[in-house]
């Protein structure tokens, strides 16, 4: 036995104390991988490092790392071989690149990866060291270089491409019927409007059309060090003196243009990001709109700093609207201050609701020393991909009443990857004494940059970005559309009061024909609507306010369950939940409701499918699910699948996802509306005396959430 380990063991030895001889060339090696590491990682460090300083910078870090890992072990250890600390080097070298390159389920695989290009590095520098320095040529030395060349040359075909998806996009989006056309006229209603669009710049510097005063952000928020250091050397200002700083596009007529102000998020400072969305502001100024887009670039680069975007937005409305009261200025008279809008992009779909908070506040909650003398007349709200409580006044996220708001997130979106938006969707609040709604469309195929022209495709800067899958994405000319469309509608609806297409925010799949070709879900609610159920209140989970009382019949059980948006999300916002395998027959939820009119009014609930394993969603098509109301006769009345529901879409947001046939299943809520008036229904059905509606499921294999089950007024 001895002998046969040793026959084993001994090349083993040997190829390794050939390569032991390579150490000058794997030190060589190690060191370009780490100066692409470097320059990579300090080129998009946010634009506070220039490209001309970034190169250099990296060679400097790259040739020093090395000596001070190396004197860090000579400290703990005292001496130690060659050998051993370029190990450890290489060990620490693959954690980075795990660290920047893989995030959740994909950490393993990141750890993998990272050791694989590591060591491939390393060999590959020891083989050529003794094959150039050493003119050693056997098979001990020039095997292990091929085979680690090979695998270097994977990595870089891993690497380079946009990524390797299949058509996930597609899939779903064949599963959505589309009916014949759109809305009459819908189509024209997208075209470019009629009004010439003029534009001026506004900034504190010079270069700019119009002069803009600063304003002094560091009551809110703090720029720690090294960030405060490098953004000096950068910039000419600081959080002391911000400059108000924006484009303002607007239609050149004779009118006042109601008023659309976006903002920006987190990005590289040297990108001029609010200049981005000038497709937005030549599209709207063209239909009667003023948009200003504001420049947030001070505030990038922070944390918790959502509050100081928000301040840095109502100060640029108060300048704005100043220099609309000017008659000696160029802008007098041209917008309708009566009429105002906020849009946000990223930490600026948070921002926009702060500033919404703060607008109807005479004091910041965080430090009553500080007053606010805001009180415009914001009507309505436009998220786009927010984040949602990095900033959290009094320790509550923002709970708004009677406000329009409209929240958009793609379903692919890289950055952030959880619907945060969604929290703050069920914090907008109606008292019923206004008309206005809350609609949220998930796109799927659509990612975080590209609803601005400055950020692309990529949804993180290098070198994180080549882990990304991007081949699946839709198109920027696709959100750009879908942006457009729906900011257009949006506006026209709760600023104008044109209801010819408010259906697009209740009903998208009736507009299908005339929208991208992707997988849509939306949510809704009014002012009209009156629930039943919403689940949250600690109660008998069978009982409504209104004594409405409700059964789950046929599955393995039923739930009140937390579902939480975020992965961190404290608040609590509770569902129904059930699950079911091998149905025979229909699982029932039945409701009772005594005796009630709707007539006038359809039942609307919020509806998901939470399957995250791939053998029960690999040939699931739209959720099989049928609504029937039962009058006091006992005549029925039946609608199949009233709204299409998507089975939980899986995306593949990175390109071991791709390779490896993995998925990220998100599971959005679909609202469904129902009317009685407008189903299949027996002789002598009365929708006004309706004593029962039952909600039953016809898949073979379910697990369903329900949640806000109630009334709205006929649609």
């Amino acid at each position: 036995m001895k002998k046969l380990f040793e026959r084993i063991f001994r090349p083993i030895r040997s190829f390794f104390k050939i390569l032991g001889e390579g150490n000058r060339g794997s030190l060589i090696a190690l060191l370009i991988l780490l100066f692409v590491f470097f320059a990579g990682a300090l080129y998009n460090m946010y634009g506070f490092i220039p490209w001309y300083l970034s190169y250099p910078l990296a060679l400097t870090l790259s040739a020093l790392s090395p000596f001070v890992l190396f004197g860090l072990l000579w400290l703990i250890f005292g001496s130690m071989r060659l050998s051993r600390a370029m190990f450890i080097l290489d060990l620490v070298l693959a954690v980075m690149i795990a660290e920047i390159g893989f995030q959740g389920n994909l950490i393993p695989f990141g750890i993998a990866f990272g050791l694989l290009l590591v060591l491939a590095t390393d060999v590959l520098g020891r083989c050529l060291d003794l094959m150039i320095a050493r003119k050693r040529f056997s098979k001990s030395v020039w095997i292990p270089g091929l085979i680690s060349l090979v695998i270097l040359a994977a990595v870089l075909i891993f690497l380079l491409p946009d990524g390797f998806a299949r058509g996930n996009v597609d899939k779903y989006a064949g599963m959505q019927k589309k009916e014949t056309a759109a809305p009459a006229g819908f189509a024209a209603f997208l075209e470019t409007g009629d009004y010439d669009v003029k534009s001026v710049s506004y900034g504190s510097v010079d270069g700019f059309d119009l002069t803009a005063p600063t304003y002094d952000l560091s009551s809110f928020v703090k720029r720690k060090f090294p960030e405060s250091l490098l953004f000096k050397l950068r910039f000419d200002y600081d959080l002391s003196a911000v400059p108000l700083s924006g484009k303002i596009w607007y239609p050149d007529g004779n009118e006042q243009y109601p008023l659309l102000f976006i903002i920006h998020g987190n990005h590289g400072i040297e990108t001029d990001s609010y200049l981005g969305y000038e497709y937005l502001g030549e599209y709207l100024a063209s239909h009667g709109y003023a948009v200003i887009s504001v420049d947030e670039n001070a505030c990038n680069c922070l944390s918790e700093e959502n509050d100081a975007r928000a301040i840095l937005l109502l100060e640029n409305i108060r300048q704005v609207l100043q220099w609309n009261a000017d008659e000696r200025g160029p802008l007098y008279n041209r917008f309708d201050e009566s009429n105002i809008v906020l849009a946000g992009h990223s930490r600026g779909g948070e921002a926009i609701c702060h500033a919404m908070l703060f607008n109807g506040y005479d004091r910041y909650p965080d430090n009553g020393n500080l007053t606010f003398d805001y009180h415009f007349p914001i009507r309505s709200l436009i998220a786009i991909a927010p984040v949602c409580d990095q900033y959290v006044p009094a320790g509550k996220t923002d709970v708004l009443t009677d406000v329009n708001y409209l929240l958009i997130h793609g379903l692919n979106d890289q950055d952030v990857t959880e619907i945060m938006g969604e929290k703050q969707y069920y914090n907008i609040r109606f008292s019923g004494k206004t008309d206005c709604f809350k609609s949220a469309l998930f796109i799927n195929g659509a990612n975080h940059g590209q609803f601005n022209t400055l950020w692309g495709r990529y949804d993180s800067s290098e070198p994180t970005s080549r882990f990304l899958d991007v081949r699946d994405l839709l198109t920027k000319e696709a959100q750009q559309q879908i942006l457009c469309t729906l900011m257009k509608t949006f506006l026209d609806v709760t600023v104008r009061g044109d209801d010819t297409y408010r259906s697009l925010f209740y009903d998208a799949d009736a507009y299908l024909t005339d929208l991208p070709d992707t997988a849509y879900q939306q949510m809704y609610a009014d002012s009209s609507f009156s629930p039943r159920f919403d689940f949250d209140e600690q109660k008998d989970i069978g009982t409504s306010s209104g004594n409405w009382k409700l059964a789950v019949s046929n599955s393995k059980g039923w739930a009140r369950k937390r579902r939480s948006v975020t992965s961190d999300d404290d608040e609590t916002n509770c569902v129904l939940a059930f699950h079911w395998e091998d149905a025979k027959e229909p699982i029932l939820v039945t409701v009772d409701t005594g005796n009630v009119d709707l007539g006038e009014y359809d039942l609307s609930f919020d509806l998901a499918d939470m399957r995250n394993k791939k053998k029960d969603l690999k040939d699931a098509g739209m959720i099989g699910y049928f609504v029937t109301f039962t009058d006091e006769n006992g005549k029925t009345a039946t609608v199949q699948e009233p709204r299409s529901v998507f089975p939980s879409i899986g995306v593949q947001l990175y390109k071991p996802d791709a390779l490896f046939d993995l998925y990220e299943y998100k599971h959005q809520f679909t609202t469904v509306h129902v009317s009685a008036r407008d189903t299949k229904a027996d002789n002598g059905f009365d929708e006004t005396k309706i004593k029962q509606i039952t909600i039953g499921f016809t898949d073979p294999i379910g697990d369903i959430v329900i949640d806000e089950i109630g009334l709205c007024k006929h649609q």
